[in-house]
């Protein structure tokens, strides 16, 4: 289709102009942008056949709206390629849904952000890494899709850290982006999407509202419930929001892992209940001070002295990313959130196999 872009018009002299105006403006966060010239606009619009003024919700807690010719505006300054870009239509629409919380995430002082995680088919036609280096630099994809929904926060829904709607005491790194692919090919279980019920064939993104994740190195056990022993005691950490609030906890298995725990004979259901049982915090460790406090937040625990990370053992996700290694992460979550998968769609409703479908 040929769209109509309404949004206004600015002159600048050059790319450096350019850089000023967004400083002055806050569409920043701190490193160069692409100037969104109309070309560059239109070919974003590409693979996208909904019209550019749909709107997939408005994006918290300033409550712009995220329109599909913003998002576009956005996703050019982020230096996304047009073929990323039904991939961050689609992490819009997971975070802005109420279940997500993103109004708690963009104006906590805790260190959180949503980490991306995308399956199915379009990971690998745009080349998303899910392997090595997943959450690291080097890919452009993951780098400049996760860069553009932080953009989208920053620009629509005011998570700007001045003015300081982002009150995150130290920041986190992860804040610039944070994108990767499910290792799919190293997954013993069906799909983490599969698994929430969508087709193998259905291309998703799944948000999570994560911190810094901790890894836990294992190089011994070859069997799963020696290992499970060794990652629910990384599991078990203090002082995260998962001790406070409860919540989602994210364990991020490297496929070495995934294939001894595989190998076993054990299913998704298994480690979490493993972990569940075994994932628990000494409260004999803690001041009384704290653990009277943990006790008016968590009452459903106030007799236990070992203490779960979460409240049901289906509350821990499980993934497999990474590449070789033996090197599984931790992720512990804002607490106040849950994960939210949303399918990437055509302008119909239909969930979309390749971009050919999308070109318009």
């Amino acid at each position: 289709m040929t769209a109509t872009l309404t949004a206004e018009r600015i002159e600048v002299r050059d790319f450096e102009d350019f850089q000023a105006l967004a400083l002055s403006k806050t569409w920043q966060d701190g490193l160069p942008l692409v100037p969104p010239t109309e070309d560059r606009v239109a070919a974003m619009l590409t693979y996208c056949d909904r019209d550019p003024s749909f709107s997939f919700g408005t994006v918290a807690p300033y409550y712009g709206a995220a329109t599909v010719e913003k998002l576009a505006i956005i996703a050019v300054m982020a230096g996304c390629a047009p073929e990323y870009f039904p991939v961050l239509c689609a992490a819009v629409d997971a975070v802005v849904q109420p279940e997500f919380n993103l109004y708690g995430l963009q104006a906590t002082t805790s260190p959180v952000t949503p980490l991306l995680i995308v399956s199915g088919p379009l990971a690998d036609e745009i080349g998303i890494n899910g392997a090595d280096g997943a959450f690291g630099h080097g890919n452009v994809a993951n780098a400049t899709i996760g860069r553009a929904l932080r953009l989208v926060m920053i620009i629509l829904g005011g998570g700007t850290v001045v003015p300081q709607v982002d009150r995150s005491t130290h920041g986190f790194p992860g804040k610039y982006s944070f994108c990767a692919a499910e290792n799919v090919p190293a997954t013993p279980w069906d799909p983490f999407p599969v698994q929430r019920g969508f087709d193998r064939s259905t291309s998703t993104v799944s948000v999570f509202g994560v911190h810094g994740f901790h890894s836990m190195v294992d190089i011994v056990s070859d069997d799963a419930a020696d290992l499970m022993l060794t990652l629910s005691a990384g599991v078990a950490a203090t002082g995260t929001n998962n001790m406070t609030h409860g919540g989602e906890a994210l364990l991020v298995l490297c496929p070495e892992h995934a294939a001894i725990i595989g190998r076993s004979g054990w299913s998704v259901s298994d480690i979490q209940h493993f972990l569940f049982e075994h994932a628990r915090i000494d409260m004999t460790r803690l001041p009384e001070g704290f653990r009277t406090y943990l006790r008016s937040r968590r009452p459903k625990w106030v007799d236990q002295d070992r203490y779960p990370v979460v409240d049901r053992p289906e509350q821990h996700q499980v993934l497999v990313v990474g590449g070789t290694g033996i090197h599984s992460v931790y992720l512990p979550s804002f607490g106040s959130t849950v994960a939210v998968t949303r399918p990437v769609l055509d302008a119909a409703g239909d969930p979309v196999a390749t971009l050919a479908a999308l070109r318009s």
